[in-house]
């Protein structure tokens, strides 16, 4: 693997405050490629504050 995925949010690059994360891997070999950053509630409703009107798959970037 060759790097982690931070956040993007509001046009900038955002590290994580959760220590976890995700592999992303290619589709036709199968490699992992790089990690991907996972969020934490704490970190989700910091930044996008009551996001349930909007629905988990499009919330928009303050």
């Amino acid at each position: 693997m060759t790097h982690t995925i931070t956040h993007w949010c509001g046009g900038r690059s955002r590290a994580g405050t959760s220590s976890r994360s995700g592999e992303v891997s290619n589709p036709a070999t199968g490699e992992a490629t790089a990690r991907v950053a996972l969020s934490s509630a704490d970190e989700k409703a910091s930044l996008f504050g009551d996001t349930r009107a909007y629905g988990e798959e499009s919330v928009p970037c303050p």
